[in-house]
């Protein structure tokens, strides 16, 4: 007769094993189609996402976090307010963690049902049951009607002012398939261009920033920083104290309280010689999509012009507590910061206008991504900077999605008056040879 004890270690055996095959949700697909390639999926076995009741999120509201059963980690942890979904980390890292994590958060009554969590591009991805579609030619109302009934799934957005044909999808709450199953199964239907996921994930900030972003106010002279023998004296000087550690602006060698030394001359932009011909014009607007950014800032509000926020569904860009290390207000910073007003250092391009759009945090989907890229292009953006991407390492490929794809390659309406349409600054990856730091013109 088998003992109780051994039942009980039989049984705790299947129970790793599922979870260490399958993940804490026994995610089922094994891949999707993602930018036109077919991409493995692999669960995250350290991460459990659950959705919330209808009546759980309306209690919640817009909670940074919500208090559910189990131990989870409360730094690593997010909740996706928009979309009702909990994002959680085990206290305990690691598969039997996540295990234990799943269990008492199945039995807590504000949690409806456990989703999907997949690794990807070194960040997660939750298939909380989106897609993205587009049909070769736009249908009819009825033979989207029946297309809607024949996978069970409903429109949540349509896209054809931008991508002909395409619509954001989500299932039907009787639906118990997976939003990557069905995107699956849509893409073998002949009359779809693509059908593709709409993740919701944890793509990084690129740079460091520090919480709170603190200023540090340093009297530097010009005299010493710039009239040194056999350094260039530029015609244009900002007088803005911080201005001497913008060594990537103007180049000396030496910076104001010896924080470095043994700079090389030289090695910067060149931003001096070109504020000589212009400081720029309000008129061409710089995008800068990122996470909250402080618009009303000393050094950013006389340049702000316009912006939204797609993280929270309001017009607002300002920072909220997701947004506690200040990076979006950093980069905007780097571009437009106002030269001359004493305060600060300056930006790259202080004449020009900023467009400040909220992409980043727990609510981010990539559906939302391509939406940023939209928003910016009709409101009218001329250079659009993406300071984020996915968190890897060295050597792993950045899928991007079709739409995705699609919206950064037709960002030409509504561009520099040229024809061109916007410039598209991204922050890649690091390669191994070296930081990639590129400008692509679109």
């Amino acid at each position: 007769m088998v003992s109780s004890k051994c039942r009980g270690a039989r049984l705790l055996l299947a129970t790793l094993l599922s979870v260490i095959c399958l993940g804490p949700a026994g995610a089922r697909d094994t891949y999707c189609w993602r930018g036109g390639r077919r991409i493995d999926l692999t669960p995250n076995t350290g991460m459990v996402a659950v959705r919330l009741t209808p009546d759980a999120v309306r209690g919640l509201g817009r909670q940074r976090l919500p208090l559910l059963n189990g131990l989870y980690d409360t730094k690593k942890s997010r909740y996706a307010d928009r979309w009702g979904v909990a994002i959680m980390a085990p206290t305990v890292p690691g598969v039997l963690g996540a295990a234990q994590l799943e269990r008492s958060l199945l039995a807590d009554p504000k949690v409806q049902t456990e989703l999907p969590v997949y690794r990807g591009d070194g960040s997660y991805w939750v298939d909380f049951g989106r897609l993205v579609v587009q049909f070769r030619e736009p249908p009819s109302s009825t033979q989207l009607a029946t297309f809607l009934a024949r996978y069970g799934v409903q429109v949540c957005q349509d896209l054809h002012n931008w991508l002909p044909g395409a619509y954001v999808l989500a299932l039907t709450p009787n639906n118990s398939a997976t939003g990557v199953s069905v995107a699956n199964e849509i893409a073998e239907n002949e009359r779809v261009i693509f059908s593709e996921p709409d993740f919701l994930h944890n793509y990084k900030k690129r740079g460091h920033t520090v919480a709170g972003t603190p200023k540090t106010t340093v009297t530097a002279s010009p005299t010493r920083l710039f009239g040194s023998k056999g350094v260039r004296s530029p015609r244009l000087i900002p007088t803005d104290p911080d201005f001497g550690y913008q060594w990537h602006l103007q180049n000396t060698g030496y910076y104001p309280g010896n924080m470095q030394t043994g700079g090389l001359p030289g090695a910067d932009v060149n931003a001096t010689a070109a504020w000589n011909i212009t400081l720029g014009s309000k008129s061409v607007v710089i995008a800068i999509i990122d996470d909250g950014i402080d618009i009303q800032h000393e050094d950013l509000k006389s340049q702000y012009v316009t912006g939204t926020d797609l993280q929270g569904g309001t017009s607002n860009p300002m920072p909220t507590s997701e947004d506690e290390d200040g990076h979006g207000t950093a980069v905007a910073g780097m571009a437009v910061a106002t030269e001359g007003n004493g305060k600060g250092g300056c930006g790259v391009a202080p004449g020009c206008g900023l467009m400040a759009i909220r992409l980043l945090g727990p609510n981010e989907t990539d559906d939302m991504d391509a939406e940023a890229f939209r928003w910016a292009a009709i409101h009218g953006a001329s250079v659009i900077n993406c300071s984020w991407g996915p968190g890897g390492l060295f050597g792993e490929p950045w899928y991007t999605t079709t739409n995705v794809d699609a919206e950064s390659d037709g960002i030409h309406p509504g561009g520099r008056g040229d024809g061109l349409g916007p410039d598209l600054c991204r922050q890649q990856r690091p390669r191994r040879q070296g930081l990639s730091d590129f400008l692509r013109r679109r």
